[in-house]
């Protein structure tokens, strides 16, 4: 956890998408935390697969601001993220 900290410190973002099954339905999840002018930033995304096609209206994402790590992984935590998944995006970046 310390060097995934350290490397956020540095600017970078860290993150993941996945799918996985919520009550008998196929959900695209993707979760991504960044540091920014001494303030943290956590991203949430997740919508329903089968309304890939119009996520813009079926889609639940939370962008929040945290005044440190801790608060901001706690509240990724809250909404299923596993840490210990967390990588460099391949890509393009949610944050």
């Amino acid at each position: 956890m310390d060097d995934l900290i350290r490397v956020i410190d540095s600017g970078k973002v860290r993150g993941y998408c996945e799918s996985r099954l919520y009550d008998g339905r196929s959900y695209f999840f993707q979760y991504a935390i960044r540091r920014r002018d001494d303030q943290y930033f956590a991203y949430y995304f997740s919508v329903d697969e089968s309304k890939m096609d119009v996520f813009e209206d079926y889609a639940y994402e939370e962008l929040k601001q945290f005044g440190n790590a801790t608060e901001a992984f706690d509240f990724l935590i809250e909404k299923g993220a596993d840490i210990t998944k967390f990588r460099a995006f391949k890509g393009v970046s949610p944050l």
